[in-house]
């Protein structure tokens, strides 16, 4: 696991630098989105989190949840279009886990990704590319 700027970049997520979330698919085929360390880090204490409902579509780069901290509100906003299947109802009763648990039980939704759904390369990326911000060309077209 590679840390840049104090925050750790996992080798099995791929990361959306733009909207702040990594994804990660799941042996069942569910794709579990999260806040980046680096936005958790950024927005402070989580003090609210609110996930879409299970059973909702979201689309692409649409917000898949709402969080809020004292100095920031917004959307998370998820690389793959789908359903969501579960919602993290440790992080709604509890949102500081956002912060405390990056990695582990910190994630917002798992999603049901879109049958064939194939992640654009130039909004997702590769843990080893997310270590190099602004090296993004070449990238190889992510399937979810």
């Amino acid at each position: 696991m590679a840390t840049v700027k104090g925050c750790s970049i996992p080798d099995d997520l791929y990361y959306n630098i733009e909207n702040n979330v990594w994804a990660r698919r799941e042996s069942d085929g569910k794709v579990t989105i999260r806040m980046t360390a680096y936005a958790a880090a950024l927005a402070g204490r989580i003090v609210s989190c609110t996930p879409k409902k299970v059973g909702r579509s979201v689309e692409q780069n649409k917000s898949a949840g709402t969080v809020e901290s004292g100095k920031w509100v917004g959307p998370v906003k998820t690389p793959v279009a789908g359903e969501v299947v579960q919602i993290n109802s440790s992080v709604t009763s509890s949102p500081a886990t956002i912060n405390s648990d990056r990695y582990g039980a910190g994630w917002l939704v798992k999603l049901k990704p879109d049958r064939g759904m194939c992640v654009d390369p130039r909004q997702v990326i590769a843990h080893e590319r997310a270590r190099r911000p602004g090296r993004l060309s070449g990238i190889p077209i992510i399937t979810i």
